[in-house]
Formats: structure tokens, sequence, C-alpha cells
């Protein structure tokens, strides 16, 4: 039951980390998609 319980807990920080890192690479990435969108429209 405790093993349980780590290996939750641990999932669960590796899937903050994840979306932490995710959202970071999505903040990046933004503006160079807005970049590429508005040189492929004009």
């Amino acid at each position: 039951m405790k093993r349980f319980l780590r290996k939750r807990l641990t999932l669960s920080r590796t899937q903050r980390l994840a979306s932490i890192g995710a959202r970071s690479k999505l903040s990046v990435s933004l503006p160079e998609l807005s970049k590429t969108l508005f040189t492929k429209a004009f």
C-alpha cells in the first residue's frame, strides 16, 4: 500500500513537471508559431 502511494506521488510529480515543461515550451513556441503563420499569410 505504501509503495503504491509513493508510486502515485512520483507519478503526479512527474506529470506536474511535464505540464510545466509543456507550458514553457508552448510559451516559447507560441510567438514562433504566430510568426510563421504571419509570414505564410503574407
